[in-house]
């Protein structure tokens, strides 16, 4: 089996990162384990040290974390996996098998979603993956020379959407994308505080790009309303579109903004408080709901 370099981005993920890493030991033929850190200040790299990681530290901006992560593989094919991320079995070797058609360049797998919040919200961001494929490198298998390419990512203030920046550049390169959905994996936090977070950090990252202000992002909260309204067609929760309007919009706005930027940081990151989770629970939970669906990869 083709063993390959797996990147994992950390900063303070001490509460799932024993999660991560020990699916990624299970699951992957993995070459070298490269942690790429931004700051943690917990237990976050003592966790890492425990599987033989190679540490790369202080590095700051997602997209370049990423980045320089590739630079620091070796081999021709690399993993990304989010360190909140748990693999479930048999993930590679559904995403490997697409490695030998020349013209595949990335091969994600499908991210299984929970919230004890609002389930019918998560529920319908899996489904929405599953019936259009999605722009992720939460759970990826990905060609290094691709990611190499791309000197967007070398975009120190790009933290949020890089992945987006990514598959746009591939798809210039006239390179294909798919989504395996064979290949599960289980995001650990509750999706909807962690979306709500990352709203705030994607207005936050176009307000720090672009410098001047750009008075089309004011009107994020309205393009929200077309994926609350293709959410709502999915799982009939007439709740999820103003939820995308208001709470997910109004974060986006902030982070724009440059609302009390410390302050609401700190409230959107206590807001993901990690609760425990069962992986093999929310998979039979899914069982069902999936049964339905024919399980054939997707283009994206």
């Amino acid at each position: 089996m083709m063993k390959v370099d797996v990147i994992v981005l950390t900063k303070n993920s001490e509460k799932t990162l024993n999660f991560t890493l020990e699916s990624i030991a299970r699951e992957v033929p993995c070459n070298e384990l490269i942690v790429v850190d931004g700051g943690s200040n917990d237990k976050t790299l003592e966790i890492a040290n425990k599987y033989d990681a190679r540490i790369i530290k202080e590095v700051k901006g997602i997209a370049l974390a990423r980045y320089v992560g590739a630079l620091a593989s070796s081999t021709e094919w690399i993993c990304y996996v989010d360190s909140d991320i748990y693999l479930y079995p048999l993930w590679y070797k559904w995403v490997s098998r697409w490695a030998k058609d020349s013209e595949i360049v990335w091969i994600q797998g499908l991210t299984l979603e929970h919230s004890y919040t609002m389930m019918t919200y998560a529920l319908s961001k899996t489904l929405r993956y599953l019936k259009w494929g999605c722009v992720s490198l939460s759970n990826s298998l990905i060609k290094r020379d691709v990611v190499i390419s791309c000197k967007s990512l070398m975009d120190k203030n790009l933290n949020a959407g890089e992945d987006a920046v990514l598959y746009r550049h591939v798809k210039s390169l006239g390179g294909c994308v798919i989504l395996e959905p064979k290949a599960q994996s289980l995001h650990i936090p509750d999706s909807f505080p962690h979306d709500m977070h990352a709203y705030y950090r994607a207005g936050s990252s176009q307000k720090t790009r672009h410098k001047v202000p750009r008075p089309w992002y004011i009107a994020m909260p309205l393009l929200l309303l077309r994926e609350g309204l293709v959410r709502y067609l999915i799982v009939k929760d007439a709740n999820i579109i103003p939820l995308f309007m208001g709470m997910f919009g109004t974060a986006y706005l902030m982070g724009y903004i440059g609302l009390n930027d410390k302050l609401l940081e700190r409230f959107l990151k206590n807001l993901e408080e990690i609760r425990a989770v069962d992986p093999i629970k929310i998979k039979d939970i899914y069982r069902e709901i999936i049964s339905n669906f024919h399980l054939k990869a997707l283009e994206v």
